[in-house]
């Protein structure tokens, strides 16, 4: 049997099958591929070349094709089916002609996957059983409601750049990625939109998280970002081979296999990659700021709207994301730092950042001082702590579960249930064969 790739190139030799192609191409090159190896399987089928086949009369073109759908119908290829058809219409529609005869298809039976939404709680299951850049790719579809073909074309040729991010620059002092605002904006430029429009959308502390910690691993395994750097990449493996020829952007199919990947690890059977698309559609309506018209615009669907709040995005964060966001926050996330060692809601109320920073300052001094752990008032708290973003990714690994981003490449973790027992028996045990 000849070889799939090879359909496409063989029928490209006619001239006229060529601009056939070449006219589909400019509309979507992954239609014209599709069309090309139909028409040449139904062709070879048949026993006849694409010209040959126009060369019929019409009740013997209609006669082939009909037989042809009528078997595809009854070995329950349906979705084979209409291809062939709609590859056939459009070869008759290039050489003058029409169906005289109305060939109906099968109805479309109902998808056997993505039949129900996603769920937060299978979003942090597939997070945590992902590496540093399948989280990155799964957060842009799911936090960001973006497409597979925004983070890589069909051909692999473009995808979101480093550039694209509006809200961040690449750091001089450390070559990773700073960024400026949360919720950041990214522009989608009109090639990477499947409408042909440009527009943008946000990402959250959660995502930019996730996004921080794969660009970190990045540079630490060697690689210099630049602005025309790709958003999601090849792995080191990949990349290597690549970095002289400047490949660096990976297939809409490959980026569907990185997602695909951690979410059958995780238990996630009867859902596709396309699924987070959904989860950010669907989550997103349960915000009443952001209407209907904001959310077709973040995801790049043609719409009236002119303007886009950034606030209005981010009302919307506490239904979409795993971890629960405040609307500040680091000044938050510092407050969480401080309340095991005994400080009131009420006391840290009205403190800002600064006041905050000096606080915990103070108690870690404290700490180095008695080398011991601080006690709790009143009930047990999670552990929480203050770590690199590039050390997330085996955070996750060991359950610990992401509280807060604070930006300068650093986020809030927690502990996962009885993080802190463990963490107390520890200083202690340390402390007892010291102090021997």
């Amino acid at each position: 049997m000849e070889p799939r790739k090879d359909r496409v190139g063989v029928l490209l030799v006619d001239d006229d099958l060529r601009r056939w192609y070449d006219d589909l191409a400019r509309g979507a090159k992954k239609t014209a591929d599709n069309y090309a190896r139909t028409l040449g399987r139904f062709c070879e089928r048949i026993g006849r070349t694409p010209k040959g086949y126009v060369g019929l009369d019409a009740k013997d073109r209609e006669d082939l094709l009909q037989d042809e759908i009528a078997r595809l119908t009854l070995e329950d290829k349906t979705s084979e089916a209409r291809n062939v058809k709609k590859a056939v219409v459009s070869w008759l529609a290039h050489n003058g002609l029409r169906l005289n005869r109305k060939i109906r298809l099968p109805r479309i039976q109902e998808r056997k996957r993505n039949r129900r939404q996603a769920t937060p709680e299978e979003l942090r299951a597939a997070f945590r059983a992902a590496d540093a850049r399948a989280r990155a790719a799964i957060a842009l579809l799911a936090l960001g409601g973006q497409r597979e073909e925004a983070l890589g074309n069909y051909r692999g040729t473009d995808g979101l750049r480093i550039r694209d991010i509006v809200d961040a620059h690449i750091d001089e002092a450390t070559g990773s990625l700073a960024f400026d605002r949360i919720p950041v904006r990214i522009l989608v430029r009109p090639g990477l939109s499947k409408v042909g429009h440009t527009y943008f959308f946000f990402l959250g502390p959660e995502a930019v998280g996730y996004l921080d910690g794969y660009m970190h691993n990045r540079v630490a395994d060697g690689e210099k970002l630049t602005p025309e750097s790709a958003l999601i990449t090849m792995g080191p493996q990949q990349n290597r081979p690549y970095r002289d020829t400047g490949k660096q952007f990976i297939r809409t199919i490959n980026i569907a296999d990185l997602i695909r990947k951690p979410m059958r690890s995780a238990g996630i059977l009867d859902l596709t990659p396309y699924a987070w698309r959904a989860y950010y559609s669907s989550r997103t309506m349960l915000c009443r700021d952001l209407t209907l018209e904001v959310r077709d615009f973040l995801q790049g669907h043609k719409g009236g709207i002119a303007q886009v709040l950034r606030g209005a995005y981010a009302s919307a964060l506490p239904y979409l994301e795993t971890a629960g966001q405040p609307v500040n926050p680091r000044v938050e996330a510092l407050k969480a730092l401080l309340l095991p060692f005994g400080h009131s809601d009420k006391e840290l109320a009205d403190r800002g950042v600064d006041d905050l920073l000096a606080m915990i300052e103070k108690e870690v001094q404290r700490l180095q001082a008695q080398v011991m752990i601080p006690t709790i008032k009143g009930v047990e708290r999670p552990v929480q702590k203050v770590v690199p973003n590039a050390d997330l990714p085996k955070l996750f690994e060991a359950g610990w579960t992401f509280k807060a981003s604070l930006g300068d490449g650093q986020s809030i973790v927690e502990a996962p249930a009885g993080g802190w027992a463990d963490l107390v028996k520890t200083e202690t045990t340390n402390r007892t064969l010291k102090e021997s």
